[in-house]
């Protein structure tokens, strides 16, 4: 992507400033959100200052760790600097204010006239509700998932999201494979199914085949590296 970006001086002034590894992720951030209205790879529409990725992908992107780049995203979603939503094969990050900050000031009003019936969209999209696949949803949570605890919000934050038999077969995976991941832990440690429900596609593990998988005990990795349990 070609082009530069525009970062005001008050962010002197922002908590996070001071902080390497969210300012580093928030500049990349900036950087990788689309100037205009596009599709990523899956043929998901993206609205111009937002981007298409996963918290693992973002992760390989900057050198940081999936938990050091959930912490930042954390961070700038509750300081209301991005929002975020699911959608097909990975998940969309949104720069809050950015036609605010981007756009020429002293061109026209296209690009935040467009940002502006992006945002509507998107927040008429999220009080969409639908119960079609909500009977499955509470199969799988029933058969599978490890803690149940957050059952009722889960299953409704889900069933916003899994419109098709294909996402909810990718579901049913990744609940699987958070499952394995976490079978040896104790389940005060283990996610609550609403907390899952927004993350559950960071536990899809397409890089390594199926059959070449394998699930480490965890008094295994404690041996090897000398951990207390």
């Amino acid at each position: 992507m070609q082009g530069y970006i525009k970062i005001h001086r008050k962010i002197d002034k922002w908590r996070w400033r001071k902080c390497p590894n969210t300012f580093y992720l928030w500049v990349h951030m900036l950087l990788a959100a689309s100037y205009k209205n596009t599709y990523d790879g899956f043929g998901n529409e993206i609205p111009a200052g937002s981007f298409s990725s996963s918290v693992r992908k973002l992760a390989k992107d900057t050198g940081l760790s999936v938990g050091v780049v959930r912490t930042c995203l954390d961070r700038l979603k509750n300081d209301t600097q991005i929002s975020t939503r699911q959608i097909r094969n990975c998940t969309l990050f949104s720069i809050v204010n950015w036609s605010e900050y981007q756009c020429n000031n002293t061109g026209d009003n296209t690009a935040t006239t467009q940002q502006q019936h992006n945002n509507k969209k998107v927040k008429k999209e999220k009080n969409i509700y639908s119960a079609k696949f909500e009977n499955e949803i509470e199969t799988i949570y029933k058969n599978h998932y490890p803690n149940k605890r957050g059952k009722t919000g889960g299953i409704k934050k889900l069933a916003k999201e899994i419109k098709d038999k294909e996402t909810l077969a990718i579901f049913e995976k990744a609940v699987i494979q958070y499952a394995h991941e976490t079978n040896n832990c104790e389940k005060k440690y283990i996610k609550h199914f609403s907390t899952f429900a927004s993350c559950w596609r960071d536990y899809l593990n397409d890089e390594i085949p199926k059959k070449q998988q394998k699930i480490i005990p965890l008094q295994e990795v404690a041996e090897n590296f000398e951990l207390p349990l």
